[in-house]
């Protein structure tokens, strides 16, 4: 009775100081030499807590008491260390748990084949430092190469590099570009230590009220560079990517730590976009230095970082800098692209528990895109887009000992950049006609000679200042942990450069009957975005199993309009293997400077020229039109995403599956309005030795058309993708992994298609412009990818062997769109077609004509093709790595021909050869 009773109060008594107090969770990181860890992360993520270790190598988390008896996880890192994950039963209040770190090895026996799974939404995908090591790279684009349905091309610098996700589009030739795959890349966040990097305030083009958003950038075929002879995509080269996403080019991997894709339903705390996010982490604190050297088969890098201690009370500062240079022929040298590009990183903790943290950052870059002159060819053209950026952001955290509230942090950054379009065009032509004038009216021409000099010339100057304050909580209630994370986010997107320099003197033979003129980007206004968001991470047990839910809501102030986005990912675990999720989000993502002030549109129609080649005997009339819409009701382009997920997990075998519907409406692009006007006509009567005599003689009617933005594009897109991978076979020391996707993508507009007829005839009834409902076209899109790693630790090599397989890629016109709802007679009478009449010589005229373009569009040209690849990776002690790969090892070049396509397609280039050495001192 007496020990009963003993029992009995030690157990009340532990009880009682449970709920009185809290938990601690202490311990020691150290390294496989038992050197303590300095600056070691200790994340314990259901309560979103946090500590880093000290000069000993010692951290000390403090938890709710309401958590005894609970079992957490426990996640350790540090620069250059595998990572480490331990589950821990809190069963005590002091509880002791120490961490021994080993390198990032290929000497260890598990290494990491595919992308992880992500933390942030229930389908993201994460790189880490062990796999961006392993592959080597010229750019982030690489290791994104690696995403479910995106097509793996060798490391190359040499062509625009934008990010789509999760979308199917048509294939385009020359300077064109899909207006549904630059809306989806420009919808696509990149988001660098919590800093955005964003392309609002990009301006670098031509004017889409003359070219249209899809034709808007300057560009250059490769013929007029190219000498390997091979068949080519038709595509032209240009390094402008206005109306798009971020060039990929300009971001190097050899400092990133941490990559995450969300492709999904992105967290709360991530507004302006419509199509998923990039979360990028970069390598700050103490770390060996490391010299990298590539060399690939057109390009050559060259990279060093260094992370060091300053000292005690001095934080630390991480220095990287980096250089690759690259032609898209080793032959001649004409087309190169070079970047040049270096960061600072500086970390200080402060006070006697180290809460306050703050880090400084500044990063710089310079790039020389160009085609140069061929020294051979006084014809050949030239053209150069180079430029340089820079940008730096101070972050300031405190963590708080507070019940509820835990961490409080403020981000501020500002970012600009100069990038400039040089490139000139040689006339030798007739005397040129222009006018200076910029209003609407007639005006008298003037001469200029037909000898000289055109110009594309752009200076562009985005300049962004972005903000967020934030605060983290944690809640408890009842069996429900709350993480809850609330704030705002502020940004300022200008553009200071000096614009679109023209002079109608000296035009450009591509503008029609069309002009340009000076348009300096700096008078341009700012574009504000404001942003408020919470949301709240649950964590609880329903029928014993773990549920975990993040619901949030944002509200975004953008152009002066607002919007709401509630999202949520909800995961619940079948079993300790088998877990499912559904998910559901709302985003908007701005338009941009480019499409809110695209510039005026100058028109031009000669209405007389009387020239007799003396200027002073000449007279001729100009009637000048500017057309310049008010863009400021254009609104957001919106993400509707709703996808469910499945993964498992069993004897080293790993699934995930994820099944997805995204509807992107409100896309902006370029449209189209008519205006029909009545001009006068003139004669001119000859006055020997003066300006001949001009008199009125009537009216003539003409239709007038131009380009304005709009939100007239919608797509809706399913899809599937599929992960695998193997456990490692012992036997042959290999594990095999497959991903698999599929995309269908159905697109259309609000605005009315449009064809042209019978330029050529001269009859009044003649039909010269039909209009037809907007083209819907429904693109497929399939990939797959196969792999074998197989890995020695013994020998620290791995192996690896990939088959990537392009199974869909086509598209389809939707015949319903071929009748025809009006047109224009060359009498520029319009004619309503209420119902169309097969009968009816006009309209089958129509009907026909649009008919033959969507058969051609329907055509059975897909094709499937492989392309195989070779990955090497070796250790030689502890300070040298080596690795190597090979695109397209086996020279499997297939050439298909799509009919009614210029020339042949050679998806797959020859083989592409690189190696890196990396030595760490």
């Amino acid at each position: 009775m007496k020990k009963l009773y003993w029992t009995s109060f030690i157990l009340l008594y532990t009880i009682a100081v449970a709920h009185a107090q809290s938990i601690y969770i202490r311990g020691k990181i150290t390294d496989s030499n038992k050197k303590v860890l300095l600056g070691s992360t200790v994340i314990l993520d259901q309560l979103g807590l946090s500590s880093m270790s000290d000069g000993r190598g010692e951290y000390r988390l403090t938890i709710p008491k309401e958590q005894y008896g609970k079992l957490v996880t426990l996640s350790v890192s540090y620069i250059g260390k595998k990572k480490v994950e331990r589950t821990v039963l809190l069963d005590s209040m002091q509880k002791i748990e120490n961490f021994l770190l080993q390198d990032m090895s290929l000497a260890l026996e598990e290494v990491g084949v595919q992308a992880k799974r992500g933390e942030l939404s229930n389908s993201s995908l994460v790189f880490d430092r062990e796999m961006i090591e392993r592959y080597p790279a010229l750019s982030l684009n690489d290791p994104l190469n690696r995403l479910p349905n995106r097509k793996n091309t060798a490391p190359s610098v040499q062509e625009m590099q934008n990010l789509t996700l999760r979308g199917a589009f048509s294939e385009t030739t020359g300077r064109s570009r899909d207006a549904n795959e630059l809306n989806n890349s420009f919808g696509v966040a990149i988001i660098m230590d919590d800093m955005v990097l964003g392309n609002n305030g990009n301006m670098q083009g031509r004017n889409a009220g003359i070219f249209g958003m899809s034709s808007s950038t300057n560009a250059i075929r490769p013929s007029d560079y190219g000498l390997t002879g091979r068949p080519t995509t038709g595509k032209f080269y240009s390094g402008e990517n206005v109306f798009s996403g971020l060039d990929l080019r300009q971001i190097p991997i050899e400092n990133i730590e941490h990559l995450e894709v969300i492709s999904g339903v992105a967290p709360a705390r991530y507004g302006d976009l419509s199509n998923g996010a990039v979360i990028i982490e970069r390598q700050a604190g103490k770390t060996p230095a490391f010299f990298r050297l590539q060399v690939r088969s057109n390009a050559t890098s060259y990279g060093l970082s260094k992370g060091m201690q300053l000292g005690k009370k001095l934080g630390t500062i991480n220095v990287d800098l980096g250089y690759v240079q690259s032609y898209a022929d080793n032959r001649d040298k004409l087309k190169q692209y070079d970047r040049v590009n270096g960061t600072l990183i500086w970390t200080n903790y402060f006070g006697p528990d180290k809460r306050l943290k703050q880090t400084f950052s500044g990063s710089y870059n310079k790039v020389i895109d160009q085609v140069r002159k061929d020294p051979d060819d006084p014809l050949s053209n030239a053209i150069s887009f180079g430029g340089w950026g820079w940008n730096a952001a101070s972050r300031t955290s405190y963590k708080l000992d507070h019940k509820f509230l835990k961490s409080i942090s403020l981000n501020a950054g500002i970012s600009s950049t100069l990038q400039k379009t040089y490139r000139e065009y040689y006339y030798n032509g007739a005397v040129v006609l222009y006018t200076d004038s910029v209003q609407t009216g007639i005006v008298e021409g003037q001469y200029a000679p037909g000898q000289y000099t055109a110009l594309d010339h752009v200076d562009n100057r985005p300049l962004n200042l972005n903000a967020r304050l934030e605060g983290n909580a944690i809640a408890i209630t009842g069996d429900i942990i709350h993480k809850i994370n609330f704030g705002s986010n502020y940004s300022y997107d200008i553009n200071r450069g000096k614009g679109r320099i023209a002079d109608p003197s000296i035009p450009k033979k591509d503008l029609g009957a069309r002009s340009d003129r000076y348009y300096d980007f700096s008078l341009t206004n700012a574009l504000q975005n404001l942003g408020l968001y919470a949301e709240d991470a649950m964590r609880t047990k329903v029928w014993g199993k773990d549920l975990s839910m993040w619901a949030g809501v944002r509200w975004d102030l953008m152009n002066g309009h607002y919007s709401i986005s509630p999202r949520t990912n909800i995961n619940y675990s079948l079993s300790k293997s088998t877990q499912i999720g559904l998910a559901y989000g709302l985003s908007f993502k701005s338009p941009g400077l480019a499409q809110l002030y695209p510039g005026p549109t100058f028109d031009e129609i000669i209405l007389l020229n009387s020239y007799n080649g003396k200027v002073d005997e000449s007279m001729a009339l100009i009637y000048l039109r500017r057309y310049e819409k008010d863009n400021s009701n254009l609104k957001s382009s919106v993400g509707q995403t709703l996808e469910s997920s499945f993964s498992w997990h069993k004897n080293g075998h790993q699934l995930r599956t994820n099944l997805f519907y995204k509807k992107n409406t409100r896309g902006i692009n370029t449209v189209t309005a008519d205006q029909l006007i009545d001009l006068p006509t003139y004669t001119a009567t000859v006055v020997p030795g003066g300006k001949p005599i001009v008199e009125q003689t009537g009216t003539r009617s003409y239709l007038m058309s131009n380009l304005y933005f709009a939100n007239s594009n919608k797509s809706s897109n399913i899809g599937a993708e599929v992960m695998y991978s193997t456990p490692r076979i012992q036997q042959i020391m290999t594990t095999f992994s497959a991903t698999a996707a599929f995309t269908l993508a159905n697109s259309s507009s609000s605005a009315l298609s449009r064809l042209n007829f019978n330029a050529e005839k001269t009859a009044l009834d003649d039909v010269i412009l039909g209009f037809f409902p907007s083209k819907s076209t429904k693109n497929y899109l399939s990939r797959a990818q196969l792999r074998s790693s197989t890995h020695f630790p013994a020998l620290r090599l791995i192996i690896e062997l990939s088959a990537d397989c392009e199974l869909l890629n086509y598209n389809k016109s939707n015949y319903r769109d071929i009748i025809p709802v009006g047109y224009y007679t060359r009498d520029y009478t319009y004619h309503t077609i209420d119902q169309f009449d097969i009968n009816n010589a006009k309209h089958l005229e129509l009907y026909t004509a649009r008919k033959n373009e969507a058969d051609l569009a329907n055509i059975e040209n897909n094709y499937v093709y492989w392309n195989f690849g070779l990955n090497m990776a070796k250790e030689i002690g502890k300070n040298i790595y080596l690795s190597f790969n090979v695109y397209n090892f086996l020279d499997y070049q297939p050439r298909f021909y799509r009919e009614g396509a210029s020339s042949v397609q050679a998806p797959n280039s020859s083989p592409n050869y690189g190696a890196q050495l990396t030595y760490k001192f």
